[in-house]
């Protein structure tokens, strides 16, 4: 794994998004190091620098929990989309433990990912269904595809969560964000107008309601 680490103090985990790459949460870096944060990225597997290859939600969380373990303990994960299902599979399969979450852009559940690939696409229900089939079989059927639930793991960590989503967000709708606040009361919100779903991890607003939420002891 290419991880890349600056500053000093508390550590601030950055996980991107899939078909990224660490530095698209580059803006993060010098404000959360100027408040005093370590802040540490890199790019899950085959992506960024190695961007040959397969993975999938299981192997990016092992490398999330790889990389939050070495680097850790963890004050906080910033994380985007696809980075928010495997930011919480590690905590729940490898028990990373996250006092707080970022969660920018998130889908609410891994069959909603698997079931917009598929319209994306245009491909059958039977090819749906095998896809989900074949990741089950490949982990020994160890992982249950439709336990993959971004809303359950985020209710089982009881991480201090701040979720950031685009009311204009054309990839994951912004209802998604409903299922995700609807969670306790540890969950709080900071919805954004007009950025989508990639402007978004560029925003100062966005950056400075991160760096707050993350400052507040």
């Amino acid at each position: 794994l290419q991880v890349q680490s600056w500053g000093n103090g508390p550590v601030v985990l950055l996980v991107h998004s899939w078909g990224g790459r660490g530095t698209q949460l580059g803006r993060f870096v010098a404000p959360l190091v100027a408040d005093g944060f370590r802040v540490v990225t890199f790019d899950l597997p085959a992506h960024g620098s190695r961007s040959s290859g397969e993975t999938d939600m299981v192997e990016c969380a092992a490398a999330v929990a790889a990389v939050g373990r070495a680097y850790g303990p963890l004050h906080g994960v910033v994380a985007h989309s696809f980075g928010v299902m495997a930011t919480l599979l590690a905590a729940r399969e490898h028990g990373l433990h996250i006092p707080r979450l970022v969660s920018i852009g998130a889908f609410e559940s891994c069959r909603w990912f698997i079931d917009a690939a598929q319209t994306h696409l245009a491909l059958s229900d039977a090819v749906g269904k095998r896809l989900r089939d074949n990741f089950e079989a490949r982990h020994g059927h160890r992982v249950e595809f439709d336990r993959l639930s971004v809303v359950e793991m985020l209710r089982q960590t009881h991480a201090r969560t701040l979720v950031i989503h685009d009311r204009y967000d054309r990839e994951i709708p912004y209802l998604h964000s409903y299922a995700l606040r609807s969670v306790g009361r540890h969950v709080e919100a900071f919805p954004t107008v007009g950025l989508g779903h990639r402007r978004i991890l560029g925003d100062p607003a966005v950056i400075a309601r991160t760096a707050h939420f993350l400052r507040v002891r």
